[in-house]
């Protein structure tokens, strides 16, 4: 017995082959095609960041007393600690300010420039305040007051033995209590703010991908290291390093929204 196979079927299935290989490629041409603004997406973004950022510390340094745009200290707009008046450095709500500026800022040049990834941008942007920013500063912020009120209350350092032949060694005695009261609470907001910067993303902006922690995303923790630093070692100099950097690298944030580009679908 003999199976013969229909030429129409070979000829139908070669077909629906061909089809599905020119939808393939089409789909690749389409999702390859680049924006004509690509070249001036990033300098644009940054440069919008950098205008968001400015604002925000202006209005922060003339809640302080100086006005940078009158008081010709323009120049020195991100370097807080040369601001006149200026004794205090960034509080928790000055970070999420000034990250909420520069955040927006790439924002309004990245979703102009580039309408397709507009989605993205978004969802990126609220990952950024809300999993690098907002919970990160109020898990260090808890953790530093909490240890504050109890090492007043029941003089935790001063209870801690001193070692006479070495002051260093002292010093790091007396800092591992503070240490551990900031940067366990860091490492608690990085993890859970990512997770749950995730969790409601998907449910807002109705995805189903988890983003993952970038090295990027640190950079959003730089203050909450110098907090932390502070706490560790409130002699240092460390202030000064905080009010210089912490706005440069909030930058960060807008630059990552607004440049953040849609994943191609697997």
């Amino acid at each position: 017995m003999s199976i013969g196979i229909n030429p129409q079927i070979n000829k139908n299935i070669s077909f629906s082959q061909q089809d599905k290989g020119k939808s393939q490629r089409l789909e690749t041409q389409v999702q390859t095609k680049k924006n004509p603004n690509d070249k001036i997406l990033k300098p644009a973004v940054l440069l919008s960041a950098i205008a968001g950022v400015t604002l925000v510390v202006a209005s922060i340094a003339k809640g302080q007393g100086v006005n940078i745009f009158k008081d010709n200290h323009f120049s020195n707009i991100l370097k807080p600690h040369k601001w006149k008046l200026n004794d205090k450095e960034f509080k928790s709500i000055d970070i999420i300010k000034i990250a909420s500026g520069s955040i927006g800022g790439g924002l309004i040049a990245g979703m102009a420039l580039d309408k397709e990834n507009a989605a993205a941008k978004l969802r990126e942007g609220f990952q950024q305040i809300v999993g690098n920013i907002m919970i990160p500063v109020g898990c260090v912020t808890l953790g530093i007051e909490s240890y504050k009120k109890l090492n007043e209350k029941y003089k935790i350092e001063a209870k801690l033995p001193e070692i006479k032949s070495s002051k260093i060694l002292t010093q790091v005695i007396k800092s591992a209590p503070a240490a551990f009261a900031s940067l366990v609470p860091l490492a608690i907001g990085i993890l859970g703010g990512n997770w749950l910067a995730n969790k409601l993303s998907q449910e807002i902006f109705d995805v189903t991908d988890k983003r993952e922690i970038e090295l990027g995303d640190f950079s959003g923790h730089l203050d909450d290291l110098c907090l932390a630093a502070m706490l560790i070692n409130p002699t240092s100099n460390i202030g000064h390093v905080a009010g210089n950097l912490v706005p440069i690298a909030l930058l960060v944030s807008g630059f990552e929204s607004g440049t953040k580009k849609k994943q191609p679908q697997k």
